[in-house]
């Protein structure tokens, strides 16, 4: 209605990306951690387990049950394949064999 256009979008930067990432619910980042993961190991180097995806989206112990929960959805969800460990009624850990294609399609989302 005769005003302004809007200013261009600014550039992508990695800040940007990371801050965004930062908003993502935790099992969609945790699938992108994951992703990274197994694109940077060879097949049977390390597994990617839990403890990997803590070090790679640095996180202490203290958000280990958090992420291993949201492993474990991915997992339940078929986002993932892998195995998983449980015991008192939670995910200890998961580990994970590769990302199906529902969980593909997701990340592309």
């Amino acid at each position: 209605l005769g005003g302004k256009a809007p200013p261009p979008a600014a550039p992508f930067s990695p800040k940007l990306g990371r801050m965004a990432n930062a908003l993502a619910p935790l099992d969609l980042r945790v699938l992108r951690v994951i992703e990274e993961l197994l694109k940077d190991w060879a097949p049977g180097q390390r597994p990617v387990d839990t403890a990997l995806v803590l070090e790679r989206m640095r996180l202490g112990a203290d958000a280990e049950a958090e992420v291993a929960e949201a492993m474990s959805g991915l997992l339940a969800n078929g986002d993932i394949d892998g195995k998983e460990m449980r015991g008192d009624n939670r995910a200890l850990d998961v580990t994970v064999l590769a990302i199906t294609e529902q969980g593909l399609r997701r990340l592309r989302r």
